[in-house]
């Protein structure tokens, strides 16, 4: 629960890091940036919660602790980018007609990083043949979501 609180300490207190990023790198690079970092916090979840860190055949859980404090702190400063830079970058490609659809796409990505949150909380609660089929699913599911970031990013300005 502390990690959480750190992560969501480090999205309020960054706020003006992300306002920075967007007017020194642009809405969409600061959009990528964000998401990047935020994925790196993401993805330390991924590893065991009985972590393998072993130093002389003894578990070290202190690094394990360590290591989540520290990428909740980058992953705090990626949300902040990223949804600094998302008003941004909506701003930027809507008119008055056009902004609540360009909106609402973003609240359903990010709607579906909840869903993808699920499934892997799920996985890790479901037996071992389960396990694998949602595996699969999310990887089919996370693997699109960076081909949708690509084609942003790539996208003409």
């Amino acid at each position: 629960m502390m990690v959480v609180t750190v992560y969501y300490l480090a999205f309020y207190l960054a706020y003006f890091l992300g306002e920075k990023a967007v007017v020194v790198f642009s809405a969409k690079n600061s959009l990528v940036a964000g998401s990047l970092l935020n994925a790196l916090y993401v993805a330390v979840y991924l590893f065991p919660v009985n972590c393998k860190a072993k130093t002389n055949g003894v578990c070290n859980h202190i690094f394990c602790s360590v290591l989540l404090f520290v990428f909740a702190l980058i992953g705090g400063c990626g949300a902040s980018i990223t949804w600094t830079a998302k008003t941004a970058y909506l701003q930027q490609c809507s008119d008055s007609q056009t902004e609540h659809k360009h909106s609402n796409l973003f609240n359903i990505v990010v709607g579906f990083g909840g869903v993808l949150a699920g499934l892997f909380g799920l996985a890790l609660l479901a037996d071992d043949h389960v396990r694998a089929g949602l595996y699969i699913i999310m990887l089919i599911l996370a693997v699109n979501a960076i081909l949708i970031q690509l084609c942003i990013f790539l996208s003409r300005d």
